[in-house]
C-alpha cells in the first residue's frame, strides 16, 4: 500500500511538472505560447504543402473530363428573368428612397 502511493505521487509529480500552466513566471508563458504557436503554424504549413503537392500531382480535386463541355450555353430566358427581377427592385428602391415618410417626426 506504501508502494502504491509513493507511485501515484510520483505520478502527479510529473504530471504537474510536464503541463503547460499559466503561472507566476512569465518568462516561461511567453516561451509555451510561442512554442504552441510554432507548432500550430507549423501543423498548417506542412498540411498546405501536402494539400498543394496531392493537387499537383492530380491525385486529388479531380474534374473528368466527361463533365466538363467545349462552351457554355447561356439560358436567355433565365437571364432576361433576372433583370427583370433585378429592375423591379430598382424601381421599388427609387421608389422608396424619393417618397418623404408619412408619420411624424418625434424630435418635434
Amino acid at each position: 500500500m506504501k508502494n502504491f502511493k509513493n507511485i501515484l505521487n510520483k505520478t502527479k509529480f510529473l504530471e504537474d511538472k510536464h503541463r503547460l500552466v499559466f503561472g507566476p513566471d512569465p518568462e516561461r508563458d511567453w516561451r509555451n505560447i510561442f512554442l504552441s504557436t510554432c507548432i500550430v503554424s507549423l501543423f498548417f504549413v506542412l498540411a498546405g504543402v501536402y494539400i498543394f503537392i496531392k493537387i499537383d500531382k492530380g491525385e486529388i480535386f479531380l474534374v473528368d473530363p466527361g463533365d466538363v463541355s467545349g462552351e457554355a450555353l447561356l439560358n436567355t430566358n433565365l437571364l432576361s428573368e433576372t433583370v427583370r427581377y433585378y429592375e423591379g427592385k430598382e424601381v421599388k428602391f427609387l421608389e422608396i428612397q424619393n417618397t418623404r415618410p408619412t408619420y411624424p417626426d418625434p424630435s418635434l
